[in-house]
């Protein structure tokens, strides 16, 4: 007779599984039950490569890193050509290569210029030379003439 009383979270032993396999719904003997495949490991997974073994297989995060070769260099600390800088290292702006070229200053412009109206080159006018500029414009567009 099957058994009908399965708790929620009660666990069942491979052998107590096969014992109910012919009892399953009285419709099932154990030939019918698939039986469970070996799972993979390390050494079985199919596309690791000898590296990647290594790092399954490895017992701490210090073997890992020996696997894949990390912490094993011969790197020195200096100022030489082949040499690591320290973390805390700084270069010197004259030491930076490949840094951006600061283009030069705009030229200063004239409140001759701003008179004439006619330079088309950018320049850099004071706020001075400006506001007398604006002042003269308003005042000779509000002065009637004659």
């Amino acid at each position: 007779m099957a058994r009908t009383d399965f708790a929620v979270d009660e666990k069942w032993t491979a052998d107590y599984v096969n014992e109910l396999g012919g009892e399953v719904n009285g419709k099932a003997d154990k030939s019918e039950i698939p039986s469970v495949p070996t799972p993979p490991t390390a050494d079985t997974l199919s596309g690791a490569t000898a590296v990647g073994r290594q790092v399954m297989k490895a017992a701490d995060a210090a073997a890992a890193r020996s696997a894949i070769g990390a912490g094993t260099s011969n790197v020195s600390i200096g100022s030489g050509a082949t040499d690591a800088k320290a973390g805390n290292y700084v270069p010197a702006w004259s030491e930076v290569t490949g840094k951006p070229t600061i283009p030069a200053a705009t030229a200063a412009g004239t409140r001759a210029q701003l008179d004439a109206g006619t330079d088309t080159t950018v320049r850099a006018f004071s706020a001075k030379d400006i506001a007398e500029y604006v002042a003269a414009q308003i005042d000779a567009a509000t002065t009637p003439e004659g």
